[in-house]
């Protein structure tokens, strides 16, 4: 009889639990999480696609600089034999990457080392761009002969250890000469990460202000390949006369709204962000990030797995508080790669086209 009672009652428990597990707020609870669960997959969804047909010709120059010849060098210097090799040993360490990924990524690696050839340091600020350049050093023939053949020295590289923004400093004259030598394409902030985020900093602009070009030439451009190469003697001639321009143009407006950037018609579209930049640099720095997250258009802004842009606006989230110095050393415990024209302490990771980089 106590063992029919028990049963009994074990039966209306179970059946009990079961009509309370369709009750109304059971089923609000799954409807809200399957809700979720759709919404997290069509936000992933809109993660960036590559697309081979994105990649511009000429690496993408903007016109006028007069660097094909440049390119060509760079280009005639990869044989096709060597990018195959590098082409499927990387996609067999990253199988998670379909053909037109790695080419938009090689791609990437091509402007990363023709800045490399301009600038005296350019820091690394793509994990899987430095990917690719660790695998070319595996081949240690070929990216020797590249090195030569391309930039007359070898590019030197050091330890990686990546992050998203380091070095704040670096990162904003990277975007300045970048968008100065590039057109900027659907994928560049995909693999680069948000454009533009972070000033020009103080003691840039009081140098671009006060200083000759050609002390501004020493400090931060790569006067061995300027000696070699008259194209970059040229360019970088460029770059220091347009951003004594820029910063000149900036100082005299007020208000952005009054500068040439403001009314862009016909203004190549990172050229005019490199301008919104300068200004807000100068002018209006404690508002930088709010004024650039509503001129930065969204191809520029780096959209995450989660198709989220809102780090744009807190930029000093992120951002290691150690900076390379203009003679390419490394002040603190950089997390950044550097590209060099003299040696990189140990923080850091470099290459560099007349000197050695001591690595970590």
């Amino acid at each position: 009889m106590d063992f029919l009672l028990f049963a009994i009652i074990v039966i209306v428990i179970v059946v009990f639990a079961r009509r309370m597990g369709q009750s109304p707020e059971y089923s609000q609870t799954t409807s809200s999480s399957r809700s979720t669960n759709v919404h997290r997959v069509s936000r992933l969804s809109q993660s960036y696609a590559f697309k081979e047909s994105d990649i511009p010709s000429n690496l993408g120059l903007l016109p006028g600089l007069g660097l094909s010849e440049a390119v060509k060098r760079l280009e005639e210097a990869l044989p096709p034999s060597f990018e195959e090799q590098l082409r499927i040993r990387v996609m067999e360490l990253k199988p998670s990457w379909d053909r037109a990924k790695y080419e938009c990524t090689f791609f990437e690696i091509k402007r990363y080392f023709l800045m490399s050839l301009i600038m005296k340091n350019t820091p690394m600020f793509a994990d899987e761009v430095d990917d690719i350049w660790h695998e070319m050093l595996m081949f240690t023939k070929e990216y020797s002969t590249f090195c030569h053949t391309f930039a007359g020295d070898m590019i030197h590289h050091a330890p990686h250890r990546g992050g998203k923004v380091q070095l704040p400093g670096e990162r904003a004259w990277f975007d300045w000469i970048y968008a100065h030598l590039f057109e900027i394409t659907p994928f560049s902030a995909v693999i680069w990460h948000d454009f533009f985020r972070t000033p020009l900093d103080h003691d840039r602009l009081e140098a671009i202000a006060e200083q000759d070009a050609e002390i501004l030439a020493e400090k931060w451009f790569n006067q061995e390949a300027a000696k070699r190469f008259p194209e970059v003697r040229a360019v970088v001639t460029h770059l220091i006369n347009t951003a004594k321009n820029e910063r000149g143009h900036a100082a005299g407006h007020s208000r952005y709204g009054d500068t040439e950037w403001s009314n862009h018609t016909g203004v190549q579209t990172g050229l005019m962000v490199a301008g919104a930049m300068m200004f807000y640099s100068l002018m209006d720095s404690d508002r930088y990030s709010e004024s650039m997250g509503e001129i930065v258009p969204e191809e520029m802004k780096d959209q995450d797995q989660n198709g989220d842009n809102s780090n744009y606006s807190s930029p000093m989230g992120d951002i290691d508080s150690s900076s390379c110095s203009s003679d390419g050393s490394s002040s603190g415990d950089s997390g950044s790669s550097c590209s060099s024209g003299s040696s990189c302490s140990s923080g850091s990771s470099c290459s560099s086209c007349s000197s050695g980089c001591s690595s970590s």
